[in-house]
């Protein structure tokens, strides 16, 4: 009798692990497939929206966060694949302003990669390297103002040999803008007088050789005007000026 006792209680030990077994299998199984659901539905959303694509500038904009805010956010979001609230964002490499951002999962250790800043359209260089180029050297400040503003806000900056390259791209770009301008000015010009680039009595010339610069003059020997001072020849009353002399006394 004791014998058969324990071959019975040994078959339902067995029987019991064997469910048991079969239990954790599945849930493993059904884990895997959700998690192979999930990974497949991040996979179709990059593919239609790549973080790494180029974005126009006229699309950018940006905000000053510190980092505590924004890892209590992230702090308040479910990974995608475990579903638990163990969310950790980090900052891999600098390229000046623009950072590699890292969200990992502390649980399953599934991490997405996204870059601080798109990028200028045509161009390997980001667009709020780009910006922050643009504000300091629009209110007369250069490199230097700008490592001492990276500095009170404890962020990373770029070299100066960045700086530099950003500020040539600039340059080209103003030009290039300006250029054009002139080009419609020009054509503007000639269209309304219908005047050819010279003619006899040199009325008109090449608007691009003239350089009109905005003076004061004393009272002593000028008029209240303000007026151009010119190099090159340029018929101001055809572009509706009066002529510079007439404000002169003698």
């Amino acid at each position: 009798m004791g014998r058969k006792r324990k071959s019975t209680a040994k078959k339902g030990e067995e029987m019991r692990a064997k469910r048991q077994a079969a239990v954790v299998s599945s849930a493993v199984a059904q884990q895997e497939d959700s998690a192979e659901k999930s990974l497949n539905r991040i996979t179709e959303l990059n593919t239609h929206v790549p973080i790494s694509s180029t974005v126009p500038i006229s699309s950018n904009e940006y905000v000053l966060m510190s980092m505590y805010s924004l890892q209590t956010l992230i702090q308040q979001c479910k990974c995608s694949i475990c579903c638990d609230s163990n969310l950790t964002v980090k900052f891999e490499k600098s390229f000046g302003f623009a950072q590699v951002v890292t969200l990992r999962c502390l649980s399953c250790d599934f991490f997405t990669t996204v870059n601080s800043s798109g990028k200028v359209q045509t161009e390997k260089s980001f667009d709020i390297n780009r910006r922050i180029v643009t504000a300091f050297t629009e209110i007369g400040k250069g490199h230097a103002s700008t490592k001492t503003f990276s500095t009170i806000l404890n962020l990373p900056c770029m070299d100066s040999k960045t700086f530099t390259r950003h500020l040539h791209a600039l340059e080209v770009a103003t030009r290039q803008s300006s250029n054009l301008q002139l080009e419609e000015v020009r054509k503007k010009v000639y269209e309304e007088h219908r005047l050819k680039c010279t003619d006899k009595n040199k009325n008109v010339f090449d608007i691009a050789e003239v350089l009109v610069e905005w003076r004061w003059k004393s009272q002593s020997s000028c008029g209240p005007d303000q007026l151009p001072m010119v190099s090159g020849t340029l018929s101001f009353l055809e572009m509706g000026i009066p002529n510079p002399s007439q404000h002169c006394k003698k």
